[in-house]
């Protein structure tokens, strides 16, 4: 199978690339990934045409390690780490809330009855947690949050 981009697809191309790259190698970069080589060895392939797609002025070549890199002119002129930053904002706070809001069922509950609730009851539990704990945060952000030592 062939696939034909034009070279504006190629720097969108690049774009999901970049935002694949910060999910799977964001907090541990390795150059031997293990069951992610296939998704570098993509990467790697994709990058190794730019210059074919006219866009060679955004991927540098590297001889140590021998890889191919984004160039700090894409760096500056992609959108992507703005949709990185907002969607890792949202996911914070999202997290936050659904994390809190299990600790507070627990405590409410006890953690062996939380535990033996369905999936549906345990959300439907946690709902007004949920509310509360959107409110505080939207409202607070950080402020009232302390972390007691035990």
């Amino acid at each position: 199978m062939k696939i034909n981009i034009t070279k504006k697809e190629y720097v969108v191309l690049m774009d999901m690339l970049e935002m694949v790259g910060w999910v799977l190698f964001g907090f541990s970069y390795d150059e031997n990934p293990g069951e992610k080589k296939r998704y570098r060895d993509f990467e790697q392939k994709i990058y190794g045409f730019a210059k074919e797609m006219g866009a060679d002025h955004l991927v540098m070549y590297e001889n140590d390690p021998e890889r191919y890199f984004p160039t700090q002119e894409y760096d500056d002129n992609s959108p992507v780490m703005d949709y990185m930053k907002a969607y890792n904002e949202e996911s914070f706070w999202d997290e936050l809330i659904e994390r809190f809001s299990l600790i507070k069922l627990i405590r409410k509950e006890g953690e062996s009855k939380v535990m033996k609730m369905s999936p549906l009851d345990r959300y439907e539990k946690q709902d007004s947690f949920r509310i509360a704990l959107s409110k505080e945060f939207e409202t607070n952000g950080l402020s009232n949050l302390d972390i007691i030592s035990r």
